[in-house]
C-alpha cells in the first residue's frame, strides 16, 4: 500500500474528524521542497549506505519507514523528505541523490526508466485494492441502482488496467478526464446519455494525486451517462482532508484504498493480506461514521521501492530483505 500517503495514524485522523478542514499541506504527490532526516542506528549494512526518498509523512508510517525499519531491519544512511512517489523521487532517484525511492506498484516509471522494484518478500505491504466509499445518506437517497452501477465499473478495473490509465496521464500526459471516458467506452460503458434521475447531486471526490484522480473521473462519469446530476471535487487533499468531507456530506463518493483506509481508522486492527478480510473489517470500521464501502476492484496499489539498475547490479539487490545484508 501506499507508505503511504493513504494510510494515517490515528491520532492525526482523530484531529482531523475533530477540527473544521484544513488546508492540505505536505500531501500526497506535492511536496514544498526536500529535507533530509538522519537515520541513527545505521550499521554495516546495504541499507546504510544508501539514501531512501519519499513522501514527508514515510517516517511515521507503518508500512513505510516504521514498517522497513521493523520488519525488515533496515536503517538508512539518510531518509530525504521529497513527495509520495511524484516527480521529486523520480528525479531524486533519476540523478543520484537517493539510491531507493517510493514508488507505487502501479506507476509505469519503473519500467520505462528500467529501474527494480524490489521484491516484498516478507509481506510488509497488505492488500490495498480500490474502494469507492459513499456517504450513507446519498445510497440511501438512490438505493441499489446508484451501487450497482459503481460496482459494475469496479469489476472491471484491474491492476493491469490502472497501470495503463497512469501511463497515459503520467508518462504520454494526456487529460485524466479524457483517459477516463476513453477507458468507459473501450470497457463496455458506452450509453446514450440516460433520461436524469430525480435526486440529490453526487459529488464525486478525489484525493489530490493522478492515479485516483482518474479513478473519480471514471465513477463520476459513468454516473453522469446514466442519467445522474454529478459535481466533481477533486483533488481536495490528503486523507485527513477528504475523510472528514465525506463524513460531512460534501462530499457524497470518493475512490480509496481500502487496505490504507482500513488502517487508518483502527490502527491497532489493521489492514491484512486478505481484501474479503479487510473489506469485512472495513464495513464496520465506517458504520459509525455512516459510510458505506462499495464493492473493491481487483486493482491494487502498493508501496513499492525502486532501485536503479546499476545499484541492483552493485550490490545485488532482488528483494527489500538484500538490503539488510552485510555491505561488501
Amino acid at each position: 500500500m501506499r507508505s503511504s500517503p493513504r494510510t494515517f495514524t490515528v491520532l492525526a485522523l482523530g484531529l482531523a474528524l475533530a477540527l473544521p478542514m484544513l488546508a492540505a499541506c505536505g500531501s500526497s504527490g506535492s511536496s514544498g521542497g526536500s529535507s533530509v532526516t538522519t537515520v541513527p542506528g545505521a550499521s554495516n549494512t546495504v541499507a546504510a549506505k544508501l539514501v531512501l526518498g519519499a513522501s514527508p509523512e514515510c517516517p511515521t508510517r507503518p508500512y513505510c519507514l516504521i514498517g522497513l525499519e521493523n520488519k525488515y531491519g533496515l536503517h538508512f544512511k539518510q531518509v530525504k523528505s521529497l513527495d509520495a512517489g511524484g516527480p521529486l523521487t523520480v528525479a531524486a532517484l533519476d540523478n543520484g541523490s537517493i539510491q531507493v525511492g517510493l514508488i507505487f506498484t502501479t506507476d509505469p516509471i519503473t519500467k520505462e526508466k528500467g529501474w527494480v522494484m524490489l521484491e516484498d518478500d516478507k509481506r510488509l505491504q497488505p492488500a490495498d485494492n480500490i474502494t469507492p466509499v459513499i456517504n450513507d445518506t446519498t445510497l440511501q437517497a438512490y438505493g441499489s441502482q446508484l451501487s450497482s452501477l459503481v460496482n459494475a465499473v469496479s469489476a472491471k478495473i484491474t491492476t493491469e488496467s490502472l497501470t495503463e490509465l497512469n501511463r497515459q496521464t503520467g508518462i504520454e500526459k494526456k487529460d485524466s478526464d479524457d483517459v477516463a471516458q476513453q477507458w468507459l467506452d473501450t470497457n463496455g460503458f458506452k450509453v446514450v446519455k440516460r433520461a436524469p434521475k430525480s435526486g440529490p447531486t453526487i459529488t464525486v471526490g478525489s484525493g489530490n494525486f493522478g492515479e485516483i484522480t482518474t479513478l473519480a473521473n471514471i465513477y463520476a462519469d459513468w454516473l453522469e451517462r446514466n442519467g445522474y446530476s454529478v459535481k466533481k471535487k477533486l483533488n481536495i487533499g490528503s486523507r485527513e482532508i477528504y475523510l472528514p468531507a465525506l463524513k460531512r456530506g460534501d462530499v457524497d463518493l470518493i475512490p480509496d484504498y481500502g487496505g490504507s483506509l482500513l488502517t487508518a481508522l483502527d490502527a491497532k486492527n489493521p489492514a491484512t493480506t486478505d481484501p474479503n478480510t479487510n473489506a469485512h473489517k472495513l464495513a464496520t470500521a465506517l458504520e459509525p461514521l455512516k459510510l458505506t464501502a462499495l464493492n473493491y476492484t481487483k486493482a491494487q496499489d502498493l508501496n513499492g521501492f525502486d532501485v536503479t539498475k546499476a545499484t541492483a547490479d552493485k550490490y545485488g539487490l532482488v528483494k527489500l530483505s538484500d538490503l539488510a545484508k552485510p555491505a561488501s
